[in-house]
């Protein structure tokens, strides 16, 4: 709930939702106001019953992919010449403020007055372009186990807090930085960051989640070279 209102907080993402609405409510793009509501209304005891009713039932999914129809353009085209650009809207961007920490880190935040979610994305430099030669895919396997024990919690206590606290912690490596990128509820983020903190500062890497991790990279690069 939280997330699609954030998605709705901006005039981009009403459009893209108004205009999925209309195309599958019958053009009723009141829909999107109506579905909001009932998830707003909805109750534990009307999730577990729609749980009941239909994750037990087998399902047919079939998808259909309409064909193009290409056709030609007008013949009044003027095609000796490149289209110029058309003019630039001007665009607002929040003003940014930094701060360095005690610990020498430099913060940057830039207020959006919009949807209920903060968004905090720690980046580390380095990344994979620092991986030694005999090691490639350290900084990137570093990063998809911090979630897999920290301090005096285990893999399952951490996803359970996350969720508890409907907050996701997203790694993404790129050759040059590790960016790990954490979004809560406003309310929930303090209490978020206290346990991206003990995430970030006592990893425990256990054994097993080492070694599962390991298999999963290996095997979807090479799914990717396939």
């Amino acid at each position: 709930m939280r997330r699609l209102a954030q998605r709705t907080a901006d005039s981009n993402g009403q459009a893209d939702l108004l205009a999925h609405t209309w195309g599958l409510g019958d053009g009723n793009a009141g829909l999107l106001d109506a579905n909001m509501q009932q998830m707003g209304a909805a109750t534990p005891a009307d999730v577990s019953a729609a749980t009941r009713r239909w994750l037990n039932r087998p399902a047919h999914i079939l998808d259909l992919e309409p064909t193009v129809q290409f056709r030609t353009t007008s013949a009044d085209v003027d095609r000796s010449r490149i289209p110029g650009p058309t003019a630039f809207k001007p665009a607002a961007f929040p003003e940014t403020h930094v701060t360095t920490l005690p610990n020498g880190l430099k913060m940057r935040h830039a207020q959006w007055q919009g949807g209920p979610l903060v968004v905090a994305s720690l980046i580390v430099r380095g990344g994979a372009g620092a991986d030694p030669n005999d090691k490639q895919g350290l900084a990137r396997l570093t990063a998809s186990l911090l979630t897999a024990g920290a301090g005096s919690m285990r893999e399952e206590e951490l996803t359970d807090a996350l969720a508890r606290l409907d907050a996701t912690l997203q790694p993404t490596t790129d050759s040059d930085a590790v960016t790990l990128t954490l979004v809560a509820p406003k309310e929930q983020m303090k209490e978020a960051l206290g346990l991206f903190a003990t995430m970030l500062g006592t990893p425990t890497f256990p054994e097993a989640a080492v070694e599962r991790e390991k298999k999963k990279q290996l095997y979807g690069d090479r799914k990717s070279v396939v």
